[in-house]
């Protein structure tokens, strides 16, 4: 690839990246991934890659097999004489039984002793005897005895022989130690006699100098075989790519050029000629070498001959990425300049394997793989006490344990193979699944080669030990988490510097730009920043600067804009909220294009819709239905309900792909934090709008800010609060100098996926507009920070006793929709008793979790978060007295009585008898932590 692109005029400047590079010319990255870069018809599809890697492979085996240059051929067809004789003596003399081992007979011949042999007499043909023939023939072998070659390193000659002498008469004179008899002393019907060797007689192998046995001879390797045969197939492989690169580029362009459409079909012909040789060759020498040879040698020296190949390879590579690509440095990275938009937005046709990665991440998250993880290892705990401390008891063979154990180990390393892949290989970035896996590798090497070593079974033990305790503390290495290890504040500025260097912005984007990354760089992004209402612009120069250093608004940048825009856009549609159903109809076929849902599902999801604006709307159900889909049919759905999508011109396809870096961004492990929560939370909101009468008080703008605000307010959530954010100083907490760590957390990943030009819903939005959803998102998720609780209930009332409130003054809007959405994230007492369980079960297990990391980094264990003395009931009694009460009594003062009969009447008061009762029921248990897992039965 890189020599065809580099002899090119029109490509020889291009400079992909190096990982692009490597993808795109080392064998094992070009078989897996999908020519991403190449126009679509030129597109080598995965079967044919992997035709193409086989042919590698398949030149290496024949360089191998000439370089070792066996003689098994030889040599087998030489010992096959040894059957020849012994069938010939058993049917000449049968049925008597005179082909007899013959006693006392030994001697050593040019270094090889012989000491096994049967007694081949010339048969008598007067009394009927056949195969004359036969002795004959066996009898003129000794005369090849002498001629057979000699093997210097091993002192000794082949062992090809067939018969001898039975008696001495002159003609073996390298024969050593011997105890034949004199032909001159036996009578004469015996000196005709010849002993020859049995068939069973180990017959010669080719053998290599330097070859090294492995496991007693089981396996061999001939290293310098394979260094050699690895430099050696390096032009012939150059030659082979060069030749495949050309015949996927050559086209036939026109039927009337006859000699130009000759010479492609000559050449394509060749190359399937050349493919054919290699094949043949190939299977001929495989075949000599499973009949007769040594595949013990051969096969292993062919591996190690392709491994190093590829090793060799990422060395070449980078060698040429360097020196040809690079020109020593002089020429930088201009891939983003040469790939064409049209290249670029070329779909990859190769979806199954991210489709079998999804697959695997969701088999080894279930909680049944889970279970049948555990139950393994149980076993294999067992099974390794049994084995070092009762097996030499009970006298049992170690081949049977070890192939026992060898099982165990199969299945374990094919379960890290399968989270490897699920992970993009991150699941061996953690210390402890790396140590895990070497164990494993090891333990598997040793069992296969036949090596038994006991003292690994100490290894494996303390192996068993590790897995247990983290899953018991839930501290494993979610491979959700895995799969990504972005940094959020990288990653935006990654994205504003690409903002800088494109030339199709204008001068004072790029100056912002520019000044976001000083700000970002500087570490002031949350420091004041007023710019003086108009009001205040006779102010003399010291009084703004001390205004801008003390006001808590310095940095409302929605003071710098007129707000009549918004209140216009308040306006716009509502009075004809109610939808064509024509065009409602035809909203809804959209829509079912775009997300591409089963009929089935779609057709559930429709029946569910009718009571999306109940408060006790069975999210569990709906999510059960639509799967990976839920996130994406909801927000089109809630969107489509508002009429956001038409009224701000978003782009369907940005907001799929919103929604899908939404669902994304949640890990998904965490049993309460996750995607569904996020759900749930901007379900409630909307029924609050709904039945609240909140499209009274906010704008359009509002609305699509809030949904988001909602959707994304938990986004990135690691499953742990702010104190032990903060307690273990982690970098979050650092960068965040401990002030609503995760809530800044979340902001800045809502905007690092809403800045993605991707997933960019604003584009069409003014200026203004999009600073004003800005600062409505981040005042809403900092207002989730439950440190904040009283403040805010404080606030709200305070407002609210004015008797002037709601005014249409964004302080009041955004009073609201901090208020509303604080409800609908703690909204979980007011359900109704089996949905408030099941998230009450989720939640705890999230909070126990917790509790088992502090206790393991012997930290002060939060309260509550032990799951061995907590009582999640008690819990819940102070959590609904303390948070959800004072919160639902202030905001219901607000909202119509029809708000307060569903989430107060029906829901909070029914739960906290219920919650009551279950505290009778368990205050003699000493540990009820585990009935959480049970509430959904209840």
């Amino acid at each position: 690839m890189w020599a065809y692109k580099f002899l090119r005029k029109d490509t020889r400047l291009q400079v992909p990246t190096y990982k692009t590079f490597l993808k795109q010319n080392h064998d094992l990255l070009k078989l897996w991934y999908e020519e991403e870069q190449e126009p679509l018809e030129e597109r080598v599809n995965f079967l044919l890659r992997c035709f193409r890697f086989g042919i590698y492979v398949l030149l290496i085996y024949i360089f191998v097999y000439t370089l070792i240059d066996p003689q098994d051929d030889y040599y087998s067809n030489e010992c096959n004489k040894r059957v020849d004789c012994y069938t010939g003596c058993n049917m000449g003399y049968f049925p008597e039984l005179e082909c007899t081992q013959v006693e006392n007979i030994r001697f050593k011949y040019n270094g090889i002793r012989f000491d096994s042999f049967y007694m081949y007499k010339r048969p008598n043909i007067t009394k009927g005897q056949a195969g004359l023939d036969q002795y004959n023939s066996c009898k003129a072998y000794i005369s090849n005895n002498a001629f057979y070659p000699f093997i210097p390193f091993l002192k000794r000659q082949a062992k090809l022989h067939t018969c001898f002498s039975y008696c001495i008469n002159g003609d073996d004179d390298a024969i050593i130690g011997e105890t034949r008899q004199y032909c001159t002393d036996l009578p004469i019907n015996q000196r005709d006699q010849i002993i020859c060797l049995f068939p069973s007689d180990q017959c010669e192998k080719t053998k290599l100098q330097s070859e090294v046995d492995i496991a007693d001879g089981i396996f061999s390797l001939a290293p310098g075989i394979a260094i050699l045969a690895a430099i050696v197939v390096t032009p012939i492989q150059f030659i082979f790519e060069f030749l495949c690169i050309i015949l996927a580029k050559l086209r036939i362009k026109s039927i009337d050029n006859t000699w130009q459409n000759c010479r492609v079909l000559l050449f394509q012909v060749f190359i399937i000629l050349f493919f054919v040789a290699i094949l043949v060759i190939s299977i001929a020498f495989i075949s000599v070498t499973i009949s007769a040879g040594r595949p013990e040698l051969m096969f292993p020296t062919m591996a190690l001959a392709v491994i190093l190949d590829q090793c060799k390879s990422i060395g070449i590579l980078t060698l040429l990425y360097i020196i040809i690509v690079r020109r020593f440095g002089f020429l930088q990275s201009n891939e983003g300049e040469y790939l064409t938009p049209a290249l670029l937005e070329t779909p990859k046709q190769e979806v199954w394997i991210p489709k079998l990665k999804v697959f695997c991440l969701k088999m080894l998250e279930s909680t049944g793989f889970e279970t049948l993880s555990m139950v393994l290892i149980s076993f294999y705990t067992i099974f390794i006490l049994f084995w070092l401390t009762m097996a030499d008891i009970f006298s049992i063979d170690e081949q049977i344990l070890s192939k026992i154990d060898t099982a165990f180990l199969t299945m374990f390393f094919t379960e890290i193979i399968l989270k490897s892949f699920a992970s993009n290989f991150m699941y061996l970035v953690d210390v402890f699944n790396a140590f895990d896996a070497a164990i494993v590798l090891i333990s598997e090497v040793l069992n296969i080669i036949g090596i038994i070593a006991k003292g690994l079974g100490v290894l494996r033990l303390i192996r068993v030990v590790v897995i247990t305790i983290r899953k018991i503390t839930g501290n494993t290495s979610k491979l959700r988490h895995q799969s990504k290890n972005i940094n959020p504040v990288e990653s935006v500025m990654k994205i504003l510097q690409s903002i800088i260097d494109l030339r199709e912005i204008s001068q004072s984007i790029k100056k912002e730009a520019k000044w976001a990354i000083e700000i970002i760089e500087s570490n002031k992004l949350y420091e004041l920043n007023f710019d003086m209402a108009s009001e205040e612009k006779n102010m003399d120069v010291e009084a703004k600067a001390w205004l801008n250093i003390t006001t808590e608004a310095a940095n409302d940048t929605t003071q710098w804009f007129e707000r009549d825009l918004d209140d216009f856009l308040k306006e716009i549609h509502r009075e004809n909220d109610e939808q064509d159903p024509n065009k409602l109809e035809e909203e809804e076929e959209r829509i079912k294009q775009i997300l591409n849902v089963q009929p089935r599902m779609w057709n559930n999801a429709l029946k569910m819709m009718d009571d999306f604006d109940k408060w006790d709307f069975d999210i569990f159900k709906y999510h059960e239905n639509l799967g990976e889909a839920t996130i994406l049919h909801f927000g089109f759905k809630l969107f489509q309900i508002y009429g956001l999508l038409e009224k701000f011109s978003i782009a369907d396809n940005n907001f799929f792909n919103l929604l899908t870096q939404i669902k994304n961004s949640f890990y998904e492990n965490n049993t309460y934090h996750n995607t569904l929560r996020a759900i749930e939370v901007t379900r409630n909101f909307h029924y609050f709008v709904k039945h609240g009468e909140l499209m009274n008080h906010l704008s359009d703008l509002n609305i699509m800010a809030a949904y988001l605000s909602c959707l994304m307010h938990d986004l990135g959530h690691p499953g742990v609060n702010n104190t032990y954010l903060i307690a273990t100083k982690h970098p979050k907490s650092i960068r965040y100098n401990d002030k609503s760590v995760l809530e800044n957390h979340h902001c800045a990943m809502t905007f690092k996926l809403l800045l993605d030009p991707q997933n960019d819903i604003f584009e069409l939005l003014s200026e203004a507009q999009y600073w004003n959803v800005r600062q409505i998102i981040i005042k809403m998720i900092l207002a989730t920070d439950i440190s904040h609780h009283f403040d805010q209930i404080m606030a709200f009332r305070g407002r609210l006793s004015t008797k002037k409130f709601p005014e249409e003054t964004n302080e009041d809007k955004q009073l609201i929709l901090n208020m509303v959405l604080y409800a609908s994230d703690h909204a979980n007492p007011c359900k109704n008793s089996i949905q408030y369980f099941r998230w009450m079960a989720a939640e705890m297990e999230e909070y126990y979790q917790q509790g088992d990391i502090e206790k393991k980094l012997n930290y002060t264990v939060t309260p509550y978060f032990d799951r061995t003395t907590c009582n999640p009931f008690v819990y819940q009694k102070g959590y609904i007295s303390v948070i959800v009460e004072p919160l639902y009594l202030t905001l219901l003062d607000f909202l119509p009585a029809q708000c307060k009969q569903d989430t107060w009447t029906k829901g909070l008061e029914e739960n906290k008898a219920l919650i009551e009762q279950k505290i009778e029921e368990t205050k003699n248990l000493v540990n009820v932590s585990m009935s959480t897992h049970e509430l959904v039965q209840d």
